[in-house]
């Protein structure tokens, strides 16, 4: 989840303009000025504090490894995290990047279209990816242990713990303009 306006409560700013924060104002709530925070983000040699950087990941709403990605960029170790709980056994799901930390498993999981209601729960931008009008999108392919499961009941094909489930966007052939 990134940073919303509203969150802060900022009004939101003129017509068809996004909802996230200006540059100004990620300035003035991670304590740097404008200017300075312009040539963090142009990548200028200023030697940015580890606090800064904190400071500016939080207003972000950067993801640990998001957030750790820009600690290195500075020469900065991560910052120590709780090693991850197990996750609950359930059907396996591989994804293509930027998706692949995605751990879909919960043996409550019924269905494939249970499976991808949660994916996109979890991943609220693959959802007009993944799901068009309740149907897979044209350009991408769900396999259940390798088949592919338009030729078996689609959404409604089960899926046990034991299930591997594999999303592939087509390679070719581009996207449909909405």
């Amino acid at each position: 989840e990134k940073a919303v306006r509203a969150d802060y409560g900022l009004p939101p700013v003129g017509r068809g303009r996004t909802i996230g924060l200006r540059r100004e104002e990620i300035a003035f709530l991670s304590g740097v000025s404008v200017t300075w925070y312009t040539w963090l983000e142009q990548g200028r040699d200023i030697h940015p504090s580890r606090q800064v950087l904190d400071a500016v990941a939080v207003n972000l709403r950067l993801t640990a490894p998001e957030h750790d990605y820009i600690l290195g960029l500075s020469g900065f170790a991560p910052a120590p995290r709780e090693a991850p709980a197990a996750p609950e056994p359930g059907p396996n799901t591989n994804l293509p990047a930027p998706a692949t930390t995605f751990v879909g498993r919960a043996a409550e999981l019924a269905t494939v279209r249970e499976l991808l209601d949660d994916l996109t729960a979890k991943f609220t931008a693959l959802k007009g990816q993944i799901l068009e009008e309740g149907d897979i999108a044209p350009f991408v392919n769900v396999y259940l242990e390798g088949e592919d499961v338009r030729t078996l009941q689609g959404l409604d094909t089960a899926v046990t713990a034991a299930s591997t489930v594999i999303l592939l966007p087509a390679m070719a052939g581009g996207s449909v303009p909405r």
